[in-house]
């Protein structure tokens, strides 16, 4: 028993004067393991500690080892010269709550029964200047070895290179009771360059000085106690790595490439997914990591492949834009293809280099619009449209009452198409330096084989990929996949996860429906009111949000479920609650889509964003024909002389046709309405620029729809501002809505491969098609022309 106490508190005894200087309040790295094992529920990957400690009886002479793999912490520590006394320590943190961690610890020894010992931690940092931490050692009494209690408090008055703690502890022997002596250590480490550490710690019992070096995954440092007398009396030597990057100017000066690919959907959001769900990238994700190499110093460039993208022009604009800011910043960017459409040309021509394959095609053509109209079809079959609509650009009920465009529809149509192009070949004729009048004399020649257009000036060489790649070995230039540039991670140094203030992104995305998000085949994503809504109200309540961003990618639909949150909107811009709000346009936002943003307090779009559309619809398809060709017929009894109105087996009355008219007045009356009053414009000027067209983001801010030309960057510049927040302030994103996740569960982009054996042109008239089914029991609808496709 006396053999067991006295290996114990020896142990203990020496690995407190080993690390004298660690703080219960500041430890949150491998050494959490036996200092406070709390620091384990800290966020950290993988990294390990080896200590070889010394001291003048020789005693010390063996190695220590510690290894913490994310929550999970081990040690294995050995002692006595020849006697292989040794310890080892198993410990485990966790998150509690906000800033809040606890953590327990198991350690046994060799060569003595008995042995187990518990510890248990907690550590609190309620920011990033304070730090509290609490430590019982030895809780479980074994044999009769006392506990030991710990208490810590860590400062860092100006940033994370300075921390400076104050540690007690108490314990009890047979002679002295807790409280009757208390231990009091003050450390200090101070980082003044990256990588360098200075360290100490003053005690009545001893002090110590300590200096470190960290280079980019691995340090070194050394550490020294010296007693009363200003003897050493023992020390350590360690060495450490972490998979996490350390700060440090000791940086590697070769600069390395990052290989990024753009191929298939780009989505605004990632809904809940299950198991066989494919993971897609968003187009935050992508701006993210364009941002991310522009500020590391130790990317030269982007070696972007580009593989037939699909995403709106708005998002082409807004990851164009992200790269261009890259270059401004100092990198470079090549980029390699196999052919090119008129998108992804745009997209391209933000290299440095543009390289095709020598077999490739590039299909620079121009910009069109091609819509479907099915009057014909639908006739043939026996179903009439019956749709009413406000506005003589509203043509999304065109498509099914027309034989061809109507002179409005053209009109906008022709508008909107002068407009994109416009920007389309502006912003290629001056990245490839080319005289604007030239390049659409080109444009007008196109398509062209590889050969050709590098003839033209329109590429600037014609390589297969490896010899792509055997460019960047001849020039002993090293390329990282995007994966593996992604997985690196800077090594957490502030004591707060996630900054204080957040801002919230509420995705706002595909059809308008009442009730919950979902999504279908042919039309993909379908928003819910009653989803958005409570993701507004949410952050609405969240006190550490500080602003909300509601991003909205969304040609409209129920004209109910575009009320209800707007209604949302509306209350979070004023009365006790409000916050700023900033709306941010994606590809779309019209009609219900705008609806729903018109009462922010910023709105922003893409140069390209299809915006507008201000205008209501409303109606039926008749299938009397249809039934009647099929041999169905009903017979109908009414209480009510409308009662069958909406019923698909009669056409409407002239009354029945003036009672919808004189409905969607009323309704468009009110959408007006509240677009004069959240633009600060007149009615009468709401409705000039109204009537159902639709406008691209440039126009929109011309005649006051929108504030600004800008996308999600841009909408958190501003969202800070509004909030009181520097532009400089690190500040955490919060996305909403928050989807569960489901083992069973699909998000629109998941039907991609099905797509693909499908011809397009046919999914979207289905899709246009199925979207007026699923509002069969919406009688007002706000929905723009979702068949203005520009290729």
């Amino acid at each position: 028993m006396k053999y067991f106490i006295i290996i114990t508190l020896f142990i203990c005894t020496l690995s407190g004067l080993l690390f004298a200087f660690e703080s219960v309040a500041v430890i949150d790295n491998a050494l959490s393991t036996i200092v406070n094992p709390a620091g384990l529920g800290f966020k950290r990957t993988f990294e390990g500690y080896i200590i070889s400690p010394f001291d003048t009886s020789g005693f010390m002479d063996e190695t220590s080892l510690l290894f913490r793999a994310r929550n999970i912490g081990f040690s294995s520590s050995f002692y006595g010269k020849g006697q292989n006394y040794n310890s080892f320590t198993i410990s485990y943190g966790a998150l509690l709550g906000k800033n809040f961690y606890f953590g327990s610890g198991f350690r046994w020894f060799t060569k003595v029964k008995k042995s187990s010992v518990w510890d248990v931690g907690l550590l609190y940092r309620p920011s990033n200047l304070l730090s509290i931490g609490i430590t019982g050692m030895n809780i479980n009494s074994p044999d009769g070895l006392r506990p030991q209690y710990n208490f810590g408090l860590g400062i860092r008055p100006f940033s994370s290179r300075l921390t400076i703690s104050l540690d007690g502890s108490f314990s009890k022997t047979e002679t002295v009771d807790y409280g009757d002596e208390l231990n009091l250590t003050v450390a200090a480490q101070l980082e003044p360059i990256k990588g360098i550490i200075l360290k100490g710690h003053y005690s009545e019992e001893n002090f110590g000085l300590g200096v470190g070096i960290n280079l980019m995954n691995f340090g070194i440092e050394g550490y020294s106690n010296f007693n009363k007398e200003n003897e050493f009396s023992e020390g350590y030597t360690i060495a450490h790595f972490s998979v996490d990057r350390y700060r440090t100017v000791l940086r590697s000066r070769k600069k390395f490439w990052v290989e990024m690919k753009l191929k298939g959907p780009i989505i605004e959001e990632k809904r809940r997914r299950g198991i066989f769900s494919k993971k897609q990238p968003t187009l935050r994700g992508i701006l993210d990591i364009i941002e991310k190499i522009g500020d590391d110093p130790e990317v030269k460039g982007i070696y972007l492949e580009i593989d037939g993208p699909k995403c709106g022009f708005g998002k082409t604009q807004e990851i164009r834009k992200a790269l261009s800011a890259c270059k401004r910043k100092g990198k470079k960017i090549y980029c390699y293809t196999q052919s090119l459409g008129n998108r992804e040309y745009y997209l391209a021509t933000v290299a440095d280099s543009l390289f095709m394959n020598p077999s490739g095609f590039l299909a620079l053509t121009g910009l069109y619009s091609e819509i479907p109209f099915l009057k014909g079809t639908l006739g043939k079959i026996g179903i009439e449209p019956e749709l009413e609509h406000i506005g003589k650009y509203k043509s999304a009920s065109d498509i099914f009452t027309e034989d061809s465009m109507t002179p409005a529809h053209r009109e906008v149509t022709n508008a909107i198409l002068d407009d994109l192009y416009k920007q389309f070949t502006t912003t290629i004729a001056e990245a490839r330096e080319v005289d604007i009048t030239h390049l659409k004399d080109l444009i007008d020649k196109g398509p062209y084989s590889a050969k050709q257009a590098k003839s033209v000036g329109l590429l600037d060489e014609l390589l297969y990929e490896d010899e792509v790649r055997e460019r960047f070995k001849k020039r002993k230039t090293k390329l990282i996949s995007l994966k593996k540039y992604t997985a690196q991670k800077d090594y957490v140094y502030d004591w707060q996860l996630e900054p204080p203030n957040k801002i919230a992104i509420i995705y706002a995305t595909g059809s308008i429906v009442s009730g919950k998000s979902s999504t279908n085949f042919f039309i993909g994503d379908l928003m819910g009111s009653e989803t958005i809504v409570k993701a507004i109200r949410s952050a609405r309540k969240d006190k550490s949000i500080k602003a909300i961003i509601l991003r909205i990618d969304s040609g409209g639909g129920s004209g109910l479920a575009s009320d209800v949150i707007w209604r949302e909107v509306k209350k979070t811009t004023e009365g006790k609650d409000r916050k700023p709000f900033i709306v941010s346009m994606s590809d779309v936002a019209g009609s219900g889509g705008y609806y729903i943003a018109c009462a922010a307090d910023i709105i922003l779009a893409d140069e390209g964003t299809i915006t507008g559309s201000i205008g209501v619809i409303s109606g039926k398809f008749n299938l009397k024909n249809l039934y009647d060709k099929i041999g169905l017929r009903f017979e109908t009894i009414e209480r009510g002389k409308h009662a069958a109105m909406f019923s698909s087996s009669k056409p409407f009355s002239e009354e029945e046709r003036e009672l919808i008219k004189n409905d969607i007045r009323e309704f468009y009356e009110d959408f007006i309405g509240k677009v004069a009053e959240g633009r600060g414009l007149s009615k009468a000027k709401v409705d000039s620029i109204g009537r159902g067209r639709i406008w691209t983001g440039n126009q929109a801010k011309d005649i006051g729809l929108i504030d600004e030309i800008g996308g999600l960057r841009e909408a958190v510049k501003i969202a800070k501002q509004k909030a009181g927040l520097s532009e400089d302030t690190e500040v955490a994103i919060e996305i909403y809505p928050k989807y569960a996740f489901k083992l069973f569960s699909f998000g629109a982009g998941d039907f991609s491969n099905v797509h693909s054996y499908i011809p397009e042109e046919l999914i979207r008239i289905i899709g246009d098609i199925d979207r007026y089914r699923i509002y069969e029991d919406e009688k007002i609808l706000y929905i723009m022309p979702y068949t203005v496709w520009i290729e």
